[in-house]
């Protein structure tokens, strides 16, 4: 039989195993909410990046914003193209670093090309309408944040 002090401390433990699988559940809708900010530029990145290694230049370039294209012709990205191999010949990409706010997103991360070279690769995205669109590309060490940077892996000459 159960005294008055069992009962209680039953209620007690299943109040505070309750509100442990509430905060548990809290905690992964934010971090699950805040991962899905990240998915659409993400996505067009990687596009991007997928187009140009297929070298489907001219369909990249009109994949970027309005900005970039009133900034930078056609035939001024077809050079940096060239200019850039690893953007042509990339094999992967991945980007550790997310920042995403409201309509412009960043994403840094690293770059390997054809024979394993590697760059940091920096993009800024914005959301035209509802579609993600790249703003800017930098293969340059010093877009990337600091603490996001492995330099010992990274081939300078990017040819």
């Amino acid at each position: 039989m159960l005294n008055s002090k069992g009962i209680a401390g039953k209620v007690i433990l299943i109040t505070c195993g309750g509100l442990l699988v509430l905060f548990v559940l809290f905690i992964a809708l934010v971090f699950g909410l805040a991962s899905k900010g990240n998915e659409g530029p993400i996505k067009a990145a990687e596009e991007f990046l997928d187009t140009m290694s297929s070298r489907e230049l001219e369909k990249a370039y009109y994949s970027t914003s309005g900005a970039f294209q009133k900034e930078v012709s056609k035939d001024q990205f077809m050079v940096f193209a060239e200019q850039y191999p690893i953007l042509v010949k990339k094999e992967k990409v991945s980007f550790s670093q997310r920042s995403t706010n409201n309509d412009t997103a960043v994403l840094s991360g690293t770059i390997t090309g054809d024979g394993g070279k590697k760059s940091p690769i920096t993009i800024n995205l914005v959301k035209e309408g509802e579609v993600w669109k790249v703003l800017n590309l930098s293969l340059r060490e010093e877009d990337v944040p600091k603490d996001d940077l492995d330099t010992d892996s990274f081939d300078t000459s990017l040819d």
